[in-house]
């Protein structure tokens, strides 16, 4: 099989037969003229691909590894591989190579950090659901100001209606879709989690709890590009406190761990059909801490006030390397190995909620509203690195990834029934606004009991 290497000086011609190279006019000094030129070609064909400088990284390091492994006797490529890589080159001069080089790019695996950080931000919300809860005096009587004691028969009570002991179950349901981008696979998603937990009220001023959850997400990348799914379980603490009638401070801790199963397709002809999938099952874990405060204002039937929380969150993904459906067709050479993977955000938001209490023949019902402007302060994008399973150099690409939006809205909407002898229940939407490229959609449910 003969194969066209193009340099910046020329063309030279290597004749590959058997796994045996002859170089005609080829030397170890000529490889880096190689490297350049094929570069140059891979970055210029990628240009008309969805994702072109992730093709042209890749491009990138095939022209490091094919020379090498068909000139130096000290260099062997895994032999799939260096077929693959010379039919690549002997291409580069077809629009097809642009599209096969994306083939070979990882760029899917960016979905398992947003992934991670979207599993932990679902238990996170549910916590927050249960705090809100004992903020507007579900679960803590009329400590806010709020008195339902005539509404409910007089169970409500602060002193003896509630018990200090309180439990939750709270479910949440996320769904949305991510465009692609030059750096990014679009992909549609959908998470569910539930969350189970206990609290304990030390005084009319204070509570402490603690809650156990599970998560099940799953993704579909866009064009065919694969999917992932996952399963997480985290553990929570969490508190909120009331330094006055009107004020209150809210604290949580979540530690999180997440199981991934990703499946990435590999398909494109640069003249052997290749059709490969290749999988790989990854682990990760997140912590998420919150600090939060805010004033609630009590005008008759009105509760209203502003608020503040600051929340950090980091995510990470362990390495792991890739194996393929297929081990005995063309492509089995493709498999990779991507190292660890560190995701980190730090937001401030800053808001406004407003309720109001209504009287009804079976309790209380309160429906409520809420509006966050959201700033993220390490919003930088993080990367991909990583190489083929089958090359001994281990020459390492990097994939860099987008920036996240720096500032956006997230807005909520809903209703909570407290009824008598301290059961209550609420149902919540909560959706991102101004964030690009990112729709979110999440409708929040649970159930209260109080002992």
């Amino acid at each position: 099989m003969i194969n066209s290497y193009r340099s910046l000086n020329g063309t030279v011609v290597l004749v590959v037969l058997g796994g045996f190279a002859l170089a005609t006019g080829v030397s170890a000094q000529t490889i880096p003229e190689l490297q350049q030129g094929l570069t140059v070609q891979f970055e210029s064909d990628s240009a008309g691909v969805q994702q072109a400088p992730q093709a042209a990284e890749v491009g990138r390091v095939v022209a490091l590894i094919c020379p090498r492994g068909a000139l130096d006797p000290a260099v062997t490529l895994g032999g799939d591989l260096q077929a693959r890589c010379n039919e690549l080159v002997g291409a580069a001069d077809r629009p097809a190579v642009g599209e096969a080089l994306l083939e070979w790019a990882p760029e899917e695996a960016a979905t398992q950090g947003s992934m991670n950080v979207d599993i932990g931000n679902a238990q996170f919300k549910n916590i927050g659901a249960r705090l809100a809860a004992l903020r507007g005096g579900i679960g803590r009587g009329n400590l806010a100001g709020l008195d339902y004691g005539s509404a409910l028969g007089g169970a409500a009570s602060a002193d003896s209606g509630f018990s200090r002991l309180g439990f939750f179950v709270n479910g949440d349901l996320q769904f949305g879709d991510k465009d692609a981008t030059a750096r990014e696979s679009g992909f549609d998603f959908d998470s569910r989690g539930v969350t189970a937990g206990l609290d304990y009220r030390l005084s009319d001023r204070s509570v402490v709890g603690a809650a156990f959850g599970f998560s099940n997400a799953d993704a579909d990348i866009d064009n065919n590009g694969g999917n992932l799914d996952a399963d997480g379980y985290s553990l929570s603490l969490y508190g909120s406190f009331y330094p006055t009638d009107t004020t209150y401070v809210d604290v949580s801790l979540t530690r999180g761990w997440n199981e991934f199963e990703q499946r990435r397709n590999i398909v494109f002809n640069a003249g052997t059909p290749v059709s490969q999938v290749a999988s790989s099952n990854p682990d990760g874990d997140y912590w998420t801490g919150s600090i939060g405060a805010g004033m609630q204002f009590n005008r008759q039937a009105w509760t209203y006030g502003p608020h503040a929380r600051f929340e950090v969150t980091r995510a990470d993904v362990d390495g792991f390397a890739e194996t393929l459906s297929n081990p005995a067709a063309a492509g089995n050479g493709l498999a990779l190995r991507i190292n660890d993977q560190s995701f980190r955000s730090t937001t401030l938001a800053l808001g406004g909620s407003v309720s109001y209490a209504m009287s009804t023949g079976w309790g209380v019902l309160l429906p409520m509203a809420d509006l966050e402007y959201v700033h993220e302060f390490s919003n930088d994008g993080d990367s991909i690195t990583g190489t083929f399973v089958n090359d001994p150099t281990a020459t390492a690409f990097n994939l860099q990834l987008d920036d996240g939006d720096s500032s956006y809205f997230r807005v909520g909407f809903g209703a909570s029934a407290q009824f008598a002898h301290g059961r209550s229940a609420f149902v919540y939407y909560q959706g991102l606004l101004g964030y690009e490229d990112l729709s979110s959609h999440s409708i929040s449910a649970g159930l209260r009991l109080e002992f």
